[in-house]
């Protein structure tokens, strides 16, 4: 290695410097329209997904919920600590209780 490289390049790196700031850089004209393009596809998007999570699963849960109700109250029915044959039994009653 060149040590005399590497004392010189340690003692002009501790040298201040001086910098001159650079004029303030407005954006372009095509860059303000992208901007706004991709601003209304954003709005676009989220319009778009606001309808589906909101109003579609919603009349899809509405439609489901005394289904989805009446087997989370079957399944709370079957105790927990029972030997596994109770749980599997009570469990496939319930189905069948429910299916009909």
């Amino acid at each position: 290695m060149n040590y005399n490289l590497i004392a010189q390049a340690a003692e002009s790196a501790s040298k201040t410097s001086v910098v001159v700031p650079a004029p303030p850089t407005f954006p372009t004209g095509g860059q303000i329209t992208s901007f706004f393009y991709t601003f209304g596809v954003c709005i676009v998007v989220v319009f778009v997904l606001y309808i589906l999570l909101f109003y579609l699963l919603r009349s899809f849960f509405r439609r489901t919920e005394k289904d989805t109700a009446l087997f989370i109250l079957g399944i709370l029915q079957i105790p927990a600590i029972a030997p596994r044959r109770t749980r599997v039994a009570a469990i496939s009653n319930r189905l069948v209780y429910l299916q009909r």
